[in-house]
């Protein structure tokens, strides 16, 4: 499943300008081409890149690539195990969690949840709202007020605490007084000289005297019996919190806890905001795509919609920002530059024509073969801004309309199905989904064919 979601991610964002960064970036520096031109004393009159001029080959490239990723999945793409699974984690937590009455998962199975795809968890028994257990099985219905009993390990459990339409038992979390938006999730260790040894986690009014609640507890690797609120703390005893930010700081100096350590990505998700942040997003879309506000504007002003309403934090939109990208694609552009400027964008062009015979048609092609050895080599952005000069330079000397050959390189760019590495999307499922770069080159290079023919014909009949 995991793959072809890539894949599937991949072929949206060639639709549209705002699709991928990489389309983002390729338009800017067309503009800034045709200013550089003007700026020459070039007389050209060149089409603007709109926010759906990819689609003039995405839209065509991405039914055809869904309908092969749809049809040949099951065939070309064995199944893999993930390169992590439960028993290779000696810390198994045990957690609860109950449906919502009214959710989204009310009804399903829980294959159908996504409950059986999640790696280093399983779901242990099935505790009906009348009291009945039942086995968890794949095609088991799920009913609203069920409680869930999970073993897994913690990075498994936070993914699950993410999951729409799941919340912990009785509802614990939501009576913190504290808002969503400032909690986090914590590993705590219980110390021997901790006030609630010997009591289960309801007695010792866990909520009321440390202000967080308790998500899962892990005790050594096994599988704890009965309610999560029934189980007796010992000392040593690992527990996954919903607290505030400040309980760390709070308890250190205390004798319950040792080891106190915030959880990576265990910021809490904010479900009831969902509908505001879809508004936001789609606002934007609209405004861009209308022209009523630049991408970048329309982008910012949404951006600092979603900090004001609390969607997500100052923080968590500072985390999101990743700058070793940010570095590579200024790196990319400047090194574009210096191809344009040195003459080796031009040495390039020239070689490649040659290769083309001076055909518009075979030079298309040459600019979109070379740019998808490019990215899968490097990455999609870093592919784009090497590329985009020769392309510019090579439509310049055969005496065409160089916008074919500008979205070209932006599908090429992220036509990225043969390795796990020139695709943000590739990397991530890449470990988690236990592939093999022999299931990149056997699922994806059909794709790849797919994508490049259907491409390179469209742009031929639009710009013909």
């Amino acid at each position: 499943m995991l793959l072809p979601l890539s894949y599937a991610a991949i072929l949206g964002g060639m639709c549209t300008l705002m699709g991928t960064s990489t389309n983002l970036l390729v338009r800017d520096e067309y503009v800034q081409y045709i200013s550089d031109a003007k700026a020459a004393g070039a007389e050209i009159e060149m089409a603007e890149l709109s926010f759906f001029t990819p689609a003039i080959a995405g839209i065509p490239a991405t039914i055809l690539g869904l309908i092969y990723i749809i049809g040949a999945s099951k065939w070309l793409l064995p199944e893999r195990k993930p390169a992590v699974s439960v028993g290779d984690d000696p810390q198994k937590y045990t957690v609860e969690m109950q449906v919502e009455l009214t959710g989204p998962l009310v009804g399903k199975t829980l294959q159908e949840a996504g409950l059986r795809a999640l790696p280093g968890l399983y779901v242990a028994e099935i505790q009906r709202a009348d009291g009945r257990i039942e086995p968890a099985k794949p095609d088991q219905r799920l009913y609203g007020d069920d409680i869930l009993i999970l073993v897994g390990d913690v990075d498994s459990v936070v993914d699950l605490r993410k999951i729409r339409g799941l919340i912990t038992p009785g509802d614990q979390a939501r009576k913190l007084e504290i808002p969503a938006w400032r909690r986090t999730l914590v590993e705590a260790v219980v110390s021997p000289r901790c006030s609630l040894i010997g009591k289960t986690i309801r007695e010792g009014r866990f909520r009321s005297n440390f202000n967080a609640a308790v998500v899962a507890v892990a005790r050594g690797g096994r599988r704890l019996e009965g309610k999560l609120g029934d189980v007796r703390i010992e000392p040593g005893d690992v527990l996954l919190l919903e607290a505030s930010k400040s309980f760390m700081h709070r308890q250190r100096g205390g004798s319950d806890f040792y080891l106190i350590s915030s959880v990576d990505r265990g910021e809490i998700r904010r479900h009831e905001h969902a509908p505001l942040a879809l508004g936001i997003m789609l606002v934007m879309v609209i405004a861009a795509a209308l022209n009523w506000l630049s991408i970048l504007s329309a982008a910012m002003l949404a951006a600092v919609a979603m900090v004001l309403t609390r969607c997500c934090t100052t923080s968590e939109a500072r985390r999101s920002i990743d700058w070793s990208v940010l570095i590579v694609i200024g790196s990319a552009i400047g090194i574009g530059r210096a191809m344009e400027q040195s003459g080796a964008a031009a040495l390039i062009a020239n070689g490649l024509l040659s290769i083309a015979q001076g055909s518009e048609l075979g030079t298309l092609v040459a600019i979109y073969i070379a740019t998808v050895i490019c990215t899968e080599l490097i990455t999609n952005n870093a592919a784009a801004m090497l590329m985009l000069p020769i392309a510019w330079t090579a439509a310049t000397k055969v005496g065409t309309d160089p916008m074919p050959m500008v979205i070209a390189v932006m599908i090429a760019a992220s036509a990225s199905f043969l390795t796990p590495f020139g695709y943000q999307t590739n990397t991530m499922v890449y470990g988690v989904g236990g592939y093999r770069l022999r299931d990149y080159i056997q699922f994806g290079l059909p794709l790849s064919l797919i994508v490049g023919v259907v491409s390179i014909g469209m742009l031929t009949w639009w710009y013909q």
